[in-house]
């Protein structure tokens, strides 16, 4: 199944490797809509009480970790471990590295019909770790102005 699974969403989501030319054309066609108090906001240092917020919105009984452990460990060795969590959370959503240094996301396939044979027949849901948390909720301040509800 997970052999499918990767190949279905590998072609889904496969580019074709558009030339310079061909994305700048898109940008070219597209008015900017982030303003430069946004961008500033957007790129300022994230902060601890950033990551504090995300530990205390998550529901411990229902968010698994990549490797299998629930959330609910950090709430109860907080005590112990908290100096640890919230330094790499910051260093590295604080520098250049990319998000994916914080660990893989669980996925989860929902069934969209009753009778479910194929992959197309599934969506999937990625449950990311904190440091996607915290990410989202800076964006949230900024995407309602950005995106269209439409």
């Amino acid at each position: 199944m997970e052999g499918v699974t990767t190949k279905y969403y590998c072609n889904l989501f496969a580019s074709v490797n558009p030339s310079d030319k061909q994305i700048m054309g898109v940008f070219s066609a597209v008015r900017a809509k982030v303003t430069i108090a946004m961008n500033i906001y957007l790129l300022r240092k994230f902060s601890v009480e950033e990551v504090i917020i995300v530990i205390k919105q998550i529901d411990p009984l229902k968010a698994l970790r990549p490797d299998g452990l629930l959330i609910l460990f950090f709430p109860k060795f907080w005590d112990i471990v908290w100096g640890n969590v919230i330094s790499v959370i910051l260093d590295v959503l604080n520098s250049d590295a990319p998000l994916d240094k914080l660990g893989e996301a669980v996925v989860i396939l929902i069934p969209k019909v009753k009778n479910h044979v194929r992959v197309a027949e599934f969506r999937p849901i990625s449950l990311y770790n904190m440091a996607y948390k915290i990410v989202a909720n800076r964006l949230e301040v900024v995407l309602e102005r950005v995106i269209s509800p439409n």
